[in-house]
């Protein structure tokens, strides 16, 4: 039987723009994200230690993604926000996300050096997370990918262990938890002093 002894500490590092993004054609479909039930479901098995959320500050105005980063934060996930870079394409002044890989990046390999985790969860289907995980199981560290299969890349996605989300019903029709149907949803939970999750108000 496991104990908290036993089970191995997890840290989930979620890239929420990838994630956002793969999961339009659900909200389109009714369907919605809840960020805390998400955690509930990868986590399962481990010593949960601490998720951390990585995006680009909002732009005046863009409610929906600051109500987002709201919830993420009140249910105890790390926000780590920067700065977009303005850029123009067809004579249209826009900006475009900067810094936050690396950032993601840099915070496992980090981690696993500091001796924070045993396992890091890479919520990205981006390929440009490969290099991180390559970096920390050369130091005895376990890498393991999650994402949704449009936005999961082959490289990834056939890793042992790759977690694909469809796969684990993290889905959720609009209204089921009483949910906005426009964005998706964060449900409470905390990680306790001797790790793993506490869910509930």
């Amino acid at each position: 039987m496991e104990t908290e002894g036993t089970r191995k500490r997890l840290a989930i590092f979620i890239d929420l723009n990838n994630v956002e993004f793969s999961i339009g054609q659900y909200r389109e479909a009714g369907m919605i994200l809840d960020y805390g039930h998400l955690i509930r479901v990868v986590s399962e098995g481990y010593d949960l230690q601490y998720v951390k959320v990585y995006d680009s500050i909002p732009s005046a105005g863009n409610d929906p993604l600051m109500e987002l980063h709201r919830g993420l934060r009140e249910s105890g996930m790390e926000l780590v926000l920067k700065r977009p870079h303005p850029v123009e394409y067809n004579m249209k002044k826009t900006c475009e996300q900067k810094e936050v890989d690396t950032s993601l990046v840099v915070d496992v390999v980090s981690g696993a050096y500091e001796d924070l985790f045993d396992v890091a969860m890479i919520v990205s289907g981006d390929r440009d997370m490969r290099p991180a995980g390559e970096c920390i199981e050369r130091i005895g560290k376990q890498a393991v990918y999650a994402a949704f299969y449009d936005v999961f890349c082959p490289e990834l996605r056939d890793l042992p262990g790759s977690k694909i989300l469809e796969d684990l019903y993290v889905l959720q029709a609009a209204g089921y938890n009483d949910g906005p149907e426009c964005r998706s949803t964060v449900s409470q939970y905390t990680v306790s002093e001797e790790g793993g999750v506490v869910y509930g108000a």
